[in-house]
């Protein structure tokens, strides 16, 4: 019976997935925790717009200049609000759409999808993305199950997982860039998949 790495594969890119799903990274760790720290962003950079706009408040340049004119019931309305939309200039002096978001990526992700939990399924599109790259079966005479060396005359198995589309790609190795590295399984892990996997498939 053949050893087959693009099935293997796929259990292994499963299980990534199950543990990014339980907000763990490759380690078995928690995800580092998204910043509570204001941040901006281009309002056209907004994907759902509908989810963003109940919770933001447009300011033109003029009551922006006059927001400390308002009065203390007023001003704390405007500071209460999850971001506000405001005008601002490239260096050409071009208009466009700018948002400030007080509460930082968490208020962000609460606001976009409901959830501030750190586990790369906000949109559900990067994990859906990510699988079996490459796999190459390759005549092995010892393999490693259980942190010991044995002697098996059998198929192995050389697998690359990553992303089918670039722009999940990217999205996850800013990720990554952030501490948030899920390209990977515990060792514990894998390798009772593996030997799970060779018990079936040999016996």
């Amino acid at each position: 019976m053949a050893w087959d790495s693009e099935e293997l594969g796929g259990i292994l890119s499963g299980a990534i997935k199950q543990q990014t799903k339980k907000g763990l990274d490759k380690d078995g760790k928690p995800f580092k925790p998204y910043s509570d720290r204001p941040f901006a962003m281009p309002y056209q950079a907004i994907t759902r717009k509908s989810k963003a706009d109940p919770y933001l408040i447009w300011l033109s340049e003029l009551n922006a200049h006059n927001a400390n004119r308002k009065t203390r019931r007023s001003q704390n309305k405007i500071n209460s609000a999850r971001g506000v939309k405001y005008l601002a200039k490239t260096r050409t002096g071009k208009k466009y759409i700018k948002v400030l978001w007080w509460g930082g990526h968490k208020e962000y992700k609460k606001t976009m999808y409901g959830s501030d939990k750190v586990d790369l399924h906000a949109s559900g599109d990067m994990m859906n993305s990510f699988g079996v790259k490459k796999t190459e079966d390759i005549d092995l005479y010892a393999v490693v199950l259980n942190n010991k060396k044995i002697k098996l005359p059998i198929k192995g198995a050389n697998i690359v997982l990553g992303w089918n589309d670039r722009e999940q790609g990217q999205k996850a190795f800013w990720n990554i860039k952030r501490g948030r590295n899920m390209l990977g399984l515990p060792k514990k892990i894998s390798s009772t998949i593996i030997y799970k996997y060779y018990k079936e498939q040999y016996g």
